[in-house]
């Protein structure tokens, strides 16, 4: 499958990189030679130098033939005008990024359609979403949504105080029988397991546990956190995930939000678009600052502004001084690990979490890698069955038996009903699956599950 993304910046570049690994044919147009030719010696990819609205530089790209067009430019309009072309030569998929909520606000998604954008990329609110999966479960080592919010993996590190440390998977599940709830995977000393029912959870392990939204509570309550609240929380940054994320916990029961802004005049014209935010000028490097807005009493800290470096410098003060949990939004995906090692709690990357939103929309009906778990050989898959699927009218316990791979089938979305299985399930054609299973593994269920 050829996909032409236009725009070889960060989204585009980090999009370019996760496509080629997985096999398709890539090409990528920008006017920055440099840009291009750093991506040329690191990825076997086409690329065209040159502007990215002009029919002559996309023909030699390959438009005509290419099934999917992303374009990922800094300018809103630029994009939009690249998936008309992209109309006009029959491109079935055509992405656009748009960062100005007022633009996609005012065209309709039936109108953006007939300008030619089929799917509407905004970076910014892919980070706030990505900031609220640890603001609704505070406490997570690791958190991943799926089928729109209804189905939710958290990582937990597990501590001798929380109920399920010391328990087998059965009998946890003896305990709850009615939760939709199941350990999916245990990191345990940088081993990464698939559980079966006898496993016994210890101190010190990361559990992940996958579970229907309408089963938090218990979730919550297995993992100990239960009493864990947020009821104060500090953005500091003047950008504009920080506005869509004030927005966003103004919708949620938290008592005070306080956003922290250098520019005053900026301040001034946020405070009054936003209801119960309390906005205040000042620098989140400056340790009096943060004292002042007594940062080491606060639930959650959220540093991002649009420097990397002074996100991280910012998360880590407040940490210093007493700040419970804190998210920092960073440019440089390669350090992430690095920075939470040091003590942030979640480390953020804008272009990796836009890239996984684009590449599970052009992969939403095919067989494929949604995300490894840490830097183990755990990888959740996904997949819809097919016709000629060995496996169809067999539970999945003796499907489970049919290989000797090690894999667990976590999530059914099937006829607009989602569940998570047991072992007498039966599957069925076009069953929409999530599994874990060991990286080496892949090409073995692909071709059990006759999936795309």
């Amino acid at each position: 499958m050829r996909i032409l993304i236009v725009g070889a910046g960060l989204v585009g570049s980090t999009l370019a990189r996760h496509l080629v690994k997985v096999g398709y044919d890539v090409a990528i147009v920008d006017n920055s030679l440099t840009q291009l030719n750093e991506l040329s010696e690191k990825l076997d990819i086409l690329t065209v130098h040159g502007n990215g609205v002009n029919p002559s530089v996309l023909e030699t790209a390959g438009i005509k033939d290419a099934e999917i067009l992303i374009a990922a430019t800094p300018s809103d309009e630029l994009n939009i005008v690249v998936c008309a072309i992209g109309q006009l030569h029959d491109v079935k998929r055509r992405f656009a990024r748009i960062r100005n909520d007022e633009l996609a606000n005012q065209v309709s998604s039936e109108n953006l359609k007939k300008l030619g954008v089929s799917h509407v990329i905004q970076p910014e609110t892919a980070v706030v979403e990505r900031i609220l999966q640890f603001v609704d479960t505070p406490g997570v080592k690791d958190a991943v949504n799926f089928h729109d919010d209804n189905l939710l993996l958290r990582g937990i590190e597990l501590n001798e105080s929380m109920p399920v440390c010391g328990i087998s998977l059965a009998k946890m599940q003896g305990m709850y029988p009615k939760s939709n709830l199941l350990v999916v995977a245990v990191i345990r000393e940088g081993i990464g397991i698939i559980p079966l029912g006898d496993f016994v959870l210890e101190s010190g392990d990361i559990a992940y546990i996958m579970y229907e939204k309408s089963s938090q509570d218990v979730f919550l309550r297995l993992s100990g956190l239960h009493n864990r609240k947020i009821d104060k929380v500090i953005i500091s940054g003047d950008s504009l995930t920080a506005e869509k994320l004030c927005h966003a916990l103004e919708n949620r029961k938290i008592e005070q939000i306080i956003w922290l802004v250098e520019d005053e005049d900026f301040g001034l014209r946020m405070e009054g678009q936003l209801n119960r935010t309390e906005v205040l000028c000042g620098s989140g490097l400056e340790v009096d600052v943060l004292r002042e807005i007594k940062a080491n009493n606060s639930d959650l800290y959220i540093s991002v502004s649009d420097d990397t470096e002074d996100n991280i410098m910012s998360a880590l003060l407040a940490k210093s001084i007493g700040a419970k949990e804190t998210i920092s939004i960073s440019a440089e995906g390669r350090f992430n690990e690095l920075f939470q090692s040091i003590g942030i709690s979640h480390v953020i990357s804008p272009r990796l979490v836009t890239a996984q939103q684009i590449m599970h929309e052009i992969r939403k009906n095919h067989f494929g890698l949604i995300l490894r778990l840490g830097n183990t050989d755990l990888d959740i898959i996904h997949l819809i069955v097919g016709k000629d699927s060995k496996t169809l009218g067999i539970s999945l316990m003796e499907v489970w038996k049919m290989v000797k791979a090690k894999y667990l089938i976590t999530s059914i979305y099937r006829n607009d009903e989602l569940f998570i299985p047991q072992g007498k399930s039966i599957v069925q054609e076009g069953d929409d699956m999530i599994l874990i299973s060991k990286s080496k593994n892949r090409s073995i269920l692909k071709k059990l599950f006759n999936a795309q």
